[in-house]
């Protein structure tokens, strides 16, 4: 059995240069996170900087790669280019990158599944305040993410625990109370 790991480490917007110019601090924060969701797109995330890529996703690697080192040199900013590395896997290593996947999927679906019940016991006030639009928003995307995750997932052969319908559940109900909330 053979898999891949993208390992990276992407300049951020924390460097000392930077300390004092807090436009270029939001700047280059968007373009990291920006970068850091292109490295996502390839897999499930095992720790902070390690992607475990989907089979169906390997012949994407190199573009998401150049593209995100693209995206560093055009910046207009003088930062180190992104360290980033694909790694094969063999055997039990990629059993041992499976399992920090499970564990680090658990512990955001967990946050996740708290985030969206936090939601939902202050929709009348979200409401209220206006701000029922945005959060509709975010809860689609939130939606949409999860439903990657779970395909790159199962893709990998890891079964996500039974709390992703329930998150599912939970965030389309939120959906529909917002719904009734602003019609």
């Amino acid at each position: 059995m053979f898999g891949k790991v993208v390992v990276y480490d992407l300049p951020s917007e924390n460097m000392v240069m930077f300390k004092e110019n807090l436009e270029a601090q939001r700047k280059i924060k968007n373009m990291r996170i920006r970068c850091i969701r292109l490295l996502h797109s390839l897999g499930v995330q095992c720790t902070e900087s390690v992607i475990l890529v989907s089979p169906e996703r390997y012949d994407m690697v190199d573009s998401v790669v150049n593209n995100v080192i693209s995206v560093y040199e055009s910046s207009g900013f003088q930062l180190p280019r992104p360290l980033i590395r694909v790694i094969d896997l063999h055997g039990f290593q990629l059993d041992a990158f499976r399992e920090l996947a499970i564990r680090n999927i658990v512990r955001r679906l967990d946050y996740t599944i708290e985030l969206v019940s936090d939601i939902i016991t202050r929709l009348e006030e979200l409401i209220r305040e206006g701000r029922a639009g945005r959060v509709t928003t975010n809860l689609r995307r939130l939606k949409r993410e999860w439903m990657t995750i779970r395909e790159l997932a199962e893709s990998l052969g890891i079964t996500l625990p039974r709390d992703y319908s329930y998150l599912i559940e939970l965030i389309d109900e939120a959906l529909e109370e917002l719904r009734r909330g602003q019609a």
